[in-house]
């Protein structure tokens, strides 16, 4: 038996992942486009996680990842 916890790491919204993939200056308009269409997919997919973390920032939401997995009994050390 395999114990995993699912993760969505969603945006604050769909128009902020947008800009965020816009301002990197590193996607075409149809990958971007594509990545969009993905994230509305995954997120009316919402039930399928265990946990949703709004990815604010990187230190917040990987703060709050491994806050998550430490409540769960996962001990998550430097490095790993």
């Amino acid at each position: 038996e395999v114990d995993a916890v699912f993760f969505l790491i969603a945006p604050p919204s769909l128009e902020d992942l947008e800009r965020r993939l816009k301002g990197r200056e590193t996607e075409t308009p149809e990958n971007v486009a594509r990545r969009l269409e993905a994230a509305r997919n995954e997120m009316a997919q919402v039930d399928l996680y265990d946990v949703v973390v709004v990815n604010e920032t990187v230190d917040g939401t990987v703060e709050r990842i491994v806050g998550e997995l430490k409540s769960r009994g996962i001990v998550c050390e430097e490095g790993d």
